[in-house]
């Protein structure tokens, strides 16, 4: 479903990915490990479109949005960004609107839908993360947890084919991670297509098809949940969950 092969992002000097290749396959969950600075919030932004890339290709279901370093039109790359969606570690809500006006107002000015069924589906995202209650409130009035579930339903709402997650509990206090935790293992269950970064190791073990361990811009090892934890062949993985792990 989605296939990066070789992307190199640079700020300025500063080489943040250094020839990056991954797969993700339709209904898998991939998990994206490493130590902070390592280039994994920047992968996810590039294959979101948030930062263009110096060199290497991403390609969506079978398209390339961009074909070794040279990007597709702005129709086609807007075309393919609809089919992705992406929870960030702060939740980008409008504080200004309710939350069922948060998950209608994509719909309504990106996909053009009738606001009638706009609300059905925001009505529909809200129960599955476990918020209908919510649907009136605004989003100084939520938790954190319950925010970044409304972030989530945000982006379910937009019927995305592959969904990103860039460390959404990292903001959270501990007692909140649990209820954002659960809502993204039923998306699992699902078989929503996810790319996770996370620092929620536990997480990634119990839930995650495949483990991406990234460090200084590469991808240094991937393999199963069980390869990586229990059996990691490279050294700086090892080092990297010996010291978390102890923690």
């Amino acid at each position: 479903m989605l296939k990066v092969e070789g992307l190199c992002k640079r700020f300025g000097q500063l080489e943040v990915l250094r020839g990056v290749g991954l797969e993700v396959d339709r209904g898998e969950t991939v998990a994206i490990i490493g130590p902070s600075g390592s280039g994994k919030s920047t992968l996810l932004r590039c294959i979101n479109y948030q930062e263009r890339i110096e060199a290497g290709s991403i390609i969506v279901e079978g398209a390339p949005m961009v074909q070794d370093g040279v990007y597709a039109g702005e129709a086609e790359i807007r075309a393919m960004r609809r089919k992705m969606g992406m929870v960030f570690q702060s939740y980008n809500l409008f504080p200004h609107l309710s939350v069922k006006r948060n998950l209608m107002e994509a719909q309504i000015v990106v996909q053009k839908a009738e606001k009638a069924a706009a609300e059905a589906v925001a009505m529909e995202m809200l129960q599955k993360v476990g918020l209908a209650d919510k649907a009136n409130s605004y989003p100084y009035e939520l938790s954190g947890g319950q925010a970044q579930r409304v972030a989530i339903a945000r982006a379910l709402a937009m019927k995305p084919d592959l969904m990103s997650f860039d460390e959404p509990t990292s903001a959270l206090d501990p007692e909140l991670t649990g209820e954002v935790l659960a809502v993204m293992r039923d998306l699992a269950r699902e078989h929503m297509t996810m790319l996770v970064v996370t620092h929620e190791l536990a997480f990634a073990r119990e839930v995650a098809d495949r483990v991406i361990f990234m460090a200084d811009g590469l991808v240094v090892e991937q393999g199963t949940a069980q390869d990586i934890f229990y059996n990691p062949q490279h050294e700086r993985t090892k080092a990297f969950l010996k010291q978390v792990l102890a923690l």
